[in-house]
């Protein structure tokens, strides 16, 4: 849903760009319909879930299917990560992938050396 918590997160740091149709750029990049109103759902069928229904999931893939298909859509991300430029579902301007990782790693001229860890877990 375009004004939900996970279409906040999600065009926090991806998918928004300076180009104006940003929307149906990531619509066709993500395969997924971006759902502006409750009347766009008309004739689907929609399954809800809370947050914890939706932490404890299991996919029904086989661990490789799952893996490959959670590979598939971080790579995709990150080839659609914001620079700055543009403004998000809410006209708020975007902002820059790489600040959450310089707020960890230390700006430019800082010795990242100190970090003591930076991970990336993938839950199957």
């Amino acid at each position: 849903m375009y004004e939900s918590w996970a279409a906040d997160v999600l065009f926090e740091f991806f998918m928004v760009s300076a180009d104006s149709d940003w929307a149906a750029q990531s619509e066709k990049v993500m395969c997924a319909k971006i759902v502006h109103s409750s009347e766009d759902l008309e004739g689907q069928e929609v399954i809800q879930k809370n947050a914890l229904e939706l932490f404890h999931y299991r996919s029904p893939s086989t661990p490789e299917e799952y893996t490959t298909s959670m590979m598939y859509t971080s790579r995709t991300l990150y080839q659609h990560y914001d620079t700055g430029e543009g403004k998000n579902h809410k006209n708020v301007q975007a902002k820059e992938m790489c600040s959450g990782i310089k707020s960890v790693l230390g700006k430019d001229g800082e010795d990242p050396s100190s970090v003591v860890d930076t991970t990336i877990h993938l839950r199957q």
